[in-house]
């Protein structure tokens, strides 16, 4: 989350997106960091299960017949 940071923005928070920094607590366990991007994503607008399936994706590298615009959901590369 650290490193997305520089990308992110969003038309609900505009430029206050900062206040939100970090996104994830320096030192939390792992399930309190996945809490927080959760939180983030969820009050963004995105449902819970749209929030974990971007946060906890399903396998598709290699020869994984998964359509393409799945491919692209899953796809992280900033725009």
């Amino acid at each position: 989350m650290h490193a997305r940071q520089s990308v992110l923005a969003s038309p609900l928070f505009g430029d206050n997106i900062k206040k939100l920094f970090p996104i994830c607590a320096p030192g939390g366990s792992d399930s309190a960091q996945l809490d927080n991007a959760v939180e983030l994503l969820t009050l963004a607008g995105r449902s819970l299960p749209h929030s974990m399936a971007m946060l906890i994706p399903e396998a598709w590298a290699g020869d994984n017949p998964m359509p393409e615009e799945k491919k692209a959901f899953y796809d992280s590369t900033p725009r």
